[in-house]
């Protein structure tokens, strides 16, 4: 009895240790602002709107891709086409069968890391260097690159934002991903509903929030669509460079605040004046429309 005892209180130790040591920072939130802070506009280089309109198609609603391959390591690797590139050409094929069968006008843009580069240097010079300064520092990781300019080429151009390897579910048409009421802009699709129980104890969980529990909708990033220069998209990037300022990495959970999708719920939930423009689908309906791919190559 007492040699059970003993295991059973050495399993707790064990157990105590590793959860403890899963959610050790090494230092204090959340970091003071850098003197070079990054920025995603910039009043002193205007952008460069007739050279950017020459980066996509000139006419269409743009269905953005966004590719960027990193090691196992979380590096990015030196070459842009060194990954699987047949969901690329097919969902081209399939779009273009879309668009002749139904009458649409929707167009592939797949954006790979130099075009990123070229896209940023015409939008805000300073942008690029600073991000990448940024996810090569400690255990900040290159999806972040991915998370900040899934929004940005939305809010340039417009159009949806469609997370590669994601597919159409049956007769699904691309049009049904566009808003459905009157004036309404931007269309968001639901991700999970978390409890209440659930939004506590994350934000005791995870020390990035500070005590403040999660928000309870929890809204996807894989797929939205919003129209150009869309107010609400602008809030949405407002809040993530503020987070990529003030934090670095230091859990999974890190990416999801700082960049991923514990960022949007917190815009959406702050700016309840502008649901009237948002289309929000629930999940039961999501799932009729499209089967999200998500591989979670980013987690440690």
């Amino acid at each position: 009895m007492c040699l059970l005892v003993a295991c059973c209180a050495i399993i707790a130790y064990i157990l105590l240790t590793r959860t403890h040591e899963k959610e050790t920072y090494t230092d204090s939130y959340p970091a003071p602002l850098a003197a070079d802070p990054i920025r995603w506009v910039d009043p002193a280089h205007p952008p460069k709107m007739e050279e950017l309109a020459t980066l996509v198609p000139q006419k269409g609603i743009i269905v953005h891709l966004i590719y960027l391959p990193w090691t196992k390591e979380g590096k990015l690797k030196e070459d842009e086409f060194d990954f699987a590139k047949q969901f690329w050409t097919a969902f081209e094929g399939q779009v273009d069968r879309l668009n002749q069968k139904y009458g649409e006008d929707f167009v592939v843009k797949m954006w790979t890391r130099s075009e990123l580069k070229k896209f940023s240097d015409l939008w805000c010079p300073s942008l690029w260097d600073s991000l990448i300064a940024k996810v090569r520092r400690g255990n900040n990781h290159p999806v972040m690159l991915v998370d900040f300019y899934r929004w940005l080429v939305v809010y340039v151009y417009g159009g949806i934002y469609w997370q590669y390897q994601s597919r159409l579910v049956g007769d699904t048409r691309l049009s049904q991903f566009l808003p459905r009421g009157a004036g309404q802009d931007v269309k968001l699709f639901t991700e999970v509903v978390l409890s209440p129980s659930e939004c506590a104890r994350n934000g005791r969980r995870y020390k990035i929030r500070g005590g403040v529990p999660e928000e309870a909708l929890r809204i996807c990033t894989q797929i939205f669509y919003a129209t150009s220069r869309n107010p609400f998209v602008a809030l949405v990037l407002d809040e993530m460079t503020d987070r990529l300022n003030r934090y670095d990495v230091k859990t999974n959970y890190d990416i999801l605040y700082i960049t991923g999708n514990a960022v949007l719920p917190t815009v959406y939930d702050r700016n309840r004046e502008m649901h009237g423009r948002i289309d929000l689908v629930n999940l039961k309906e999501r799932d009729r429309m499209i089967r999200l791919s998500s591989h979670r190559s980013w987690r440690r």
